[in-house]
C-alpha cells in the first residue's frame, strides 16, 4: 500500500530486535505480534537508532519522564501503551 513507518528510538537494544527478528523470553510475543501486523499491511517499517542526546524526546519517555519530553515538543499527545 505504500505505506511507511519509521520508528527512531535511542534504544540499540530495540533496533537490534527488529533487525534480527530475535528477542529474549518476555518480548517474542511483542516481536511476533509487530511482525504480523507489519506483514499483513504491506507497511515499509525500519527502525533506526538515534543517541539519547540527539533524541531528547525519545529519551525521556523510555525513562518515564513524560512531563520532560512535554517541555521538547509542547504539543506531544503522549498515550498509554499496554503490550498485547
Amino acid at each position: 500500500s505504500g505505506q511507511r513507518l519509521a520508528v527512531f528510538t535511542d534504544s540499540l537494544d530495540s533496533v537490534a530486535i527488529f533487525n534480527s527478528l530475535a528477542a529474549g523470553a518476555g518480548y517474542n510475543d511483542l516481536l511476533g505480534f509487530i511482525v504480523d501486523l507489519v506483514l499483513a499491511t504491506s507497511i515499509d517499517f525500519r527502525v533506526f537508532h538515534i543517541s539519547g542526546d540527539k533524541n531528547t524526546v525519545a529519551d525521556h519517555l523510555s525513562r518515564n519522564r513524560g512531563l520532560e519530553a512535554l517541555t521538547c515538543v509542547p504539543n506531544l499527545r503522549i498515550l498509554p501503551f499496554k503490550p498485547p
